[in-house]
């Protein structure tokens, strides 16, 4: 598996995005009706959920957490919602991350909710 790994990757440009929490995002999350203290305070958890990613010696930067969470339709609560992409969509994915280290996902994910 490792080989055909190799000989697809070889074949394509690889182009590093790091993850943007700016006032673009924090206009878009806006103007979809999330207030401007509640954007802040998103973009506050997931910055240092992404300096522990980043950090962390078997993860690094290519494991960060980037705005795409966030672009699914907002009705409702803006908590509710956030806990919801953080339940269903954050938290999983950090299990993953650190399947060897269950404590340190729920650490993490208790630290995201509001």
């Amino acid at each position: 598996l490792a080989i055909v790994d190799y000989a697809l990757r070889r074949r394509f440009r690889f182009i590093t995005l790091e993850p943007c929490f700016n006032v673009k995002f924090s206009t878009f999350l806006h103007d979809r009706g999330l207030t401007l203290d509640f954007v802040q305070e998103i973009k506050s958890r997931i910055n240092l959920l992404n300096i522990r990613i980043r950090e962390d010696k078997n993860l690094g930067p290519g494991f960060q957490i980037g705005h795409s969470y966030f672009c699914i339709e907002f009705r409702g609560s803006e908590r509710k919602w956030f806990e919801d992409i953080v339940k269903y969509e954050i938290g999983p994915l950090l299990e993953e991350y650190w399947f060897d280290d269950l404590d340190k996902a729920e650490n993490a994910v208790s630290r995201l909710m509001p």
